[in-house]
């Protein structure tokens, strides 16, 4: 097995480890588990950042509308071509065009990743930036799809979620799909592990939820 040291990036990464150890009587491996959760959390969520960036300045109004519209807000290609006053065609050339530009710009960065092996890694890196940022948007409806979004959100597996919420897996499942509501305590648990104000509203018998970053 390779020991710490040979796995670690940086002193912050060490440090982090050394601490896992210390408090909370991680194995090396673990702690080696748990300092590459973060770094891949951190990079997702650095990456959806540099998206944002990108299509913010280097696409073109028609590309930019399109991508945020048909990949962040999930309209439908023909309600996107009715908001622009144009064809469906354009609408698809102007998706991809607006994916391959991003997917250029973010090449030399995910190739810089010493454990990514470069340039087939990049569509993957590009539709995981887009589901962050989609979920990033998308901060009140339905109390399930809220849980969710706050998870993609902040780039944490369903696993880990369970470990910092101490929620069980099977029941973080079941409220994402709307199956089995989120009680207070467990409410309270997401908030202070992802650093978000969820605020719960009862309207008509209706319930929705709202979060933000505190």
């Amino acid at each position: 097995m390779k020991s710490i040291s040979d796995n670690l990036i940086s002193l912050e990464e060490a440090n982090f480890a050394l601490k896992c150890m210390k408090d909370y009587l991680f194995t090396p491996a673990e702690a080696i588990e748990s300092i590459e959760s973060v770094v891949n959390r951190v990079r997702n969520i650095d990456m959806a950042h540099l998206t944002n960036h990108i299509i913010d300045t280097k696409l073109s109004v028609v590309q930019r509308h399109v991508i945020r519209r048909c990949c962040l807000d999930s309209i439908s290609a023909n309600q996107c071509a009715q908001e622009l006053g144009i064809s469906l065609r354009a609408v698809y050339s102007a998706r991809a065009k607006g994916l391959e530009i991003i997917e250029a710009y973010l090449e030399p960065l995910v190739m810089y990743f010493r454990n990514l092996p470069g340039k087939e890694t990049v569509p993957l890196y590009v539709a995981e930036s887009l589901k962050i940022l989609a979920s990033q948007n998308q901060q009140q409806g339905e109390t399930g799809k809220v849980i969710k979004n706050i998870r993609t959100a902040h780039s944490v597996s369903i696993e880990d979620t369970a470990k910092v919420t101490g929620v069980r897996e099977k029941d973080i499942l079941s409220s994402e799909k709307g199956i089995r509501p989120l009680n207070v305590d467990e409410i309270e648990n997401y908030s202070r592990a992802f650093g978000v104000n969820i605020i719960i509203e009862f309207d008509k018998g209706k319930v929705t939820a709202k979060w933000k970053e505190q």
